[in-house]
């Protein structure tokens, strides 16, 4: 009886350390394409803020990334990493999703593009 008792309390303390192992890798995860959008989101401001526009989906990566003369000859970002999922950013310039003036956004951990829905991770505000 006591050697039951035992294993169960065992397996119900690990299931509750497990749970809460993963939710903390899914929060690291959200934070770390949080950071990235962030960062993606005011070198696009910047980009704006020199040129009055945003840049066109076709060219948006070389267009933050490449050196530009008219911020002393360096690149907006450095580099436009992969989200946390292994998947590009996405970006469309004008809006093809929920409004506003772009979209950036990660696919999410089903790497299925939603248009900024189901588990698509947006600009947090």
């Amino acid at each position: 009886m006591k050697l039951t008792l035992f294993i169960l309390l065992f397996i119900f303390i690990f299931s509750i350390f497990t749970v809460k192992v993963i939710d903390d890798d899914k929060v690291d995860i959200v934070d770390i394409v949080d950071l990235d959008l962030v960062q993606i989101s005011k070198a696009l401001e910047i980009y704006k803020g020199l040129y009055g526009f945003y840049p066109e989906s076709s060219i948006w990566i070389s267009a933050l990334t490449e050196d530009n003369d008219d911020i002393g000859g360096s690149a907006i970002i450095e580099s436009i990493p992969k989200d946390a999922f292994g998947e590009s950013y996405i970006y469309n310039y004008p809006s093809k999703c929920n409004g506003g003036e772009y979209d950036l956004y990660s696919k999410g951990e089903n790497r299925i593009d939603e248009c900024k829905s189901g588990d698509d991770l947006v600009v947090p505000n």
